[in-house]
């Protein structure tokens, strides 16, 4: 009904004009409120029409970055899971010389030892105590971050 409520009353005015053609001056001519009315409707429907578009697609970037976030912070929780976990030196080696944390098999406990990439004939060195350990050395992992005053 709503949708053709300004066709209604265009017919309404229509046949109001027809029923009182000889309306004197200074009479209330209905016709031209109900003209009026339905033109008012038809421009609140488009502005209403509009607005939904918007909010719809408002809605649908707001999704959109929700998903986004979501993604990055994903990503974010799978580096740092990657960057805390244990890996095995047959998988790979700390890509820069320094201290990493490290599991010594044969003591079977974590010590800090310097990685030192060109010191050796295997071309890596794992250096405990300025003794050389790489063999007993299984896993590795970068040290945590210091804390922030």
């Amino acid at each position: 009904m709503r949708d053709n409520l300004p066709e209604m009353l265009r017919t309404a005015a229509k046949e109001w004009r027809e029923e009182n053609k000889f309306v004197g001056v200074g009479e209330t001519r209905y016709d031209a409120a109900l003209e009026e009315a339905a033109n008012a409707i038809e421009e609140l429907s488009k502005q209403r029409e509009y607005w939904e578009l918007e909010a719809s697609a408002q809605e649908t970037d707001k999704n959109y970055l929700i998903d986004e976030n979501r993604k990055l912070v994903e990503a974010w929780h799978n580096a740092l899971a990657l960057r805390n976990r244990l890996i095995p030196v047959t998988e790979r080696l700390p890509e820069i010389d320094g201290d990493y944390l490290v599991w010594f098999y044969d003591a079977k406990c974590w010590k800090v030892a310097e990685f030192n990439k060109h010191t050796a004939k295997e071309g890596y060195v794992w250096w405990f105590a300025g003794i050389d350990r790489t063999k007993f050395v299984t896993h590795w992992m970068p040290l945590p971050e210091p804390p922030r005053r």
